[in-house]
């Protein structure tokens, strides 16, 4: 799930966190720069379950590494 939709299940809006996200990008206040680096690490973690997804099928069919490759190039 894309993190803004994520976010606005939590009840928080687009606005907010796209605010929120500014705000630790920028490095102003410990706080904002701790929820972006969460943000940032949770995102790195989902794509990396992904790649493993995507290579883990790829041993029983090759049209996963395919697509893998397609995306990278």
């Amino acid at each position: 799930m894309p993190w803004l939709h994520a976010v606005t299940c939590a009840g928080v809006t687009s606005t907010t966190i796209m605010n929120w996200m500014k705000k630790g990008r920028t490095g102003k206040d410990a706080a904002y720069i701790a929820f972006f680096d969460a943000v940032k690490a949770a995102q790195s973690e989902y794509v990396e379950s992904c790649l493993v997804g995507i290579k883990t099928h790829g041993l029983d069919s090759w049209q996963a590494m395919a697509w893998l490759l397609e995306r990278m190039h």
